[in-house]
């Protein structure tokens, strides 16, 4: 029975080597946004609801929906119309208004959810129709698997399975979507990935798969929650207060707070904050992450990130560490209303223009060109 519903944010990748300010005004009562931008490792996106997306950046699997398998580094037009998209390492997806799910791109550990082989990593970039059984309202995408929910609250996930992400009580990488039987909640409201899952339901029920790293997975236990971020080293929590809690891998500034001289294990031992911590900051009404960066956004539009700064990816016109929030401005004073964080951070500003900044490589920025960038420049973007 469905009760009070709960809202995440996808945290898609983002390695570039490789979601209420209170308790009167939850976050499903702020108004809707038609418009959206995301990035992903290596590439980005921004697309209109009932319009044609455009994508930028790496191209070499066919992620961008361009067959050329190059990188583009200015806004590329697809030719579909969308209701929603996801994009994460590889691939991108997207609901069209009769609810059929489409994926293209890599072909790797069943990510198209199509029922190709696992072995066969191969670019696909013409959309291939994703085997569901049952209609999707929203999709969520991780670092190499997706989850498509339910308007009934359930959840069907498809691609690597290794941890076991895709919380079906199994190993094996899924090539067609399949239920998340090994969830004990009433239902999915929503989910947060990147490695590894987080299903919630209204009730604030929240489970973990795959989230081992760093202690990460303790996200769960701070109370009040109403939406969670993963980056696939740490995770955060912004509480119905506004507060933001985080927790995990330190050693860039991920969690938001100074370190502490403390050490957690994983596959090599790094600094990190092993129980939750809240991060010094006002009272906030979004919260997004991915790669190794968190950012958070107040009711005004003031945007805030914290972690990575290699890129120039705080913003901020620096490459200088820092282990504190630091404010992101947009020229002329524009408020955000909307971010997308992965290597390269991407803003949607009140006005509809799309600001990016940060890493590179691959033209993610889309400026035009394949040098970092440590402050925000404005993308051609076309709605």
């Amino acid at each position: 029975m469905w009760k009070s519903s709960l809202l995440l944010i996808l945290i898609a990748c983002g390695d570039p080597a490789p979601v209420s300010p209170d308790a009167r005004a939850p976050l499903d009562a702020r108004p809707a946004l038609d418009r959206h931008v995301l990035t992903a490792s290596g590439f980005s996106c921004a697309y209109r609801v009932g319009g044609a997306p455009t994508c930028w950046g790496d191209n070499a699997w066919g992620q961008l929906g361009s067959p050329d398998l190059t990188d583009h580094l200015v806004p590329f037009v697809l030719d579909q119309t969308v209701e929603a998209i996801a994009i994460g390492t590889y691939r991108s997806c997207a609901i069209h208004r009769d609810a059929t799910v489409w994926c293209w791109g890599g072909t790797g550990y069943g990510l198209l959810g199509d029922g190709t082989p696992t072995g066969n990593g191969m670019p696909h970039p013409v959309p291939t129709l994703v085997s569901t059984t049952s209609s999707l309202v929203a999709l969520r995408m991780g670092s190499l698997s997706t989850c498509g929910l339910t308007a009934t609250g359930l959840a069907q996930c498809w691609g690597h399975n290794f941890d076991g992400e895709l919380a079906n009580g199994s190993r094996i990488d899924a090539v067609i979507p399949t239920w998340t039987t090994a969830y004990r909640g009433e239902h999915v409201a929503d989910a947060a990935m990147f490695r590894g899952t987080l299903l919630v339901d209204g009730d604030g029920h929240a489970e973990t798969f795959g989230m081992a790293l760093f202690g990460a997975s303790t996200i769960t236990s701070v109370p009040d929650a109403v939406r969670y971020v993963y980056t696939g080293v740490s995770g955060c929590a912004l509480r119905a207060n506004g507060e933001v809690w985080c927790v995990g891998r330190n050693d860039y500034g991920v969690v938001g707070v100074a370190p502490t001289g403390e050490t957690c294990s994983g596959v090599i031992p790094a600094p990190c904050i092993s129980q939750p911590v809240r991060v010094p900051l006002p009272e906030i009404v979004d919260l997004y992450g991915g790669g190794q960066n968190v950012c958070a956004l107040t009711a005004s539009g003031d945007a805030y990130c914290w972690g990575d700064n290699r890129w120039g990816t705080l913003g901020n016109g620096t490459l200088a560490p820092s282990f504190a929030p630091v404010s992101i401005a947009l020229p002329g004073g524009r408020a955000i209303v909307e971010l997308a964080v992965a290597g390269q951070i991407c803003a949607l500003a009140s006005d509809q223009s799309v600001w990016c900044w940060g890493h590179n490589e691959h033209g993610e920025v889309g400026d035009g060109t394949r040098s970092d960038r440590a402050s925000p420049v404005q993308i051609a973007v076309r709605w």
